[in-house]
């Protein structure tokens, strides 16, 4: 048991831990995203209610749909987290203010989960590694893909 133990939490699973919060985070935004856009209609009308145009509507749930599958295969991974870290904080501040905890924080768990990938990027199995082999930093375990280019060749 401790062998296994050790085995998860040894660095060389960074790759793994770092696949799975992208493909998390990517499909969470993914969904929702197909879900805002096959009824535009109705999510149009919900985020007048909140205030919001139906240009930005739009916006978000293009976001969230492309940016979740760009997510998921690892392309512009800090840029999308970004956006998503935005979306999420105009969640936080605007539709759930004053709500309570219990109403946000699966808003807050998104929010950290879009910071942290946005922070570390796309990883080394992501569809960017695959197109700057040599580029990579941290004995190989961080890809410099969209991240941070290294110039080194």
């Amino acid at each position: 048991m401790k062998h296994i133990i050790h085995k998860m939490y040894n660095p060389t699973n960074s790759n793994l831990g770092l696949l799975v919060l992208r493909l998390t985070l990517g499909s969470v935004f993914l969904v929702h995203g197909i879900q805002k856009l096959s009824n535009m209609e109705m999510t149009i009308g919900f985020f007048g209610t909140l205030g919001f145009s139906a240009f930005m509507t739009w916006v978000v749930a293009l976001i969230e749909a492309v940016g979740g599958a760009a997510v998921i295969f690892g392309i512009g991974t800090k840029m999308w987290s970004s956006l998503f870290a935005i979306i999420m904080l105009v969640v936080i501040t605007t539709v759930k203010n004053g709500k309570g905890f219990s109403a946000m924080e699966l808003d807050i768990v998104l929010l950290g989960l879009a910071l942290g990938v946005g922070l570390i990027g796309c990883g080394k199995w992501a569809v960017c590694h695959l197109g700057h082999k040599g580029t990579c930093s941290m004995n190989g375990d961080h890809c410099g893909c969209d991240c941070v280019k290294n110039d080194k060749k």
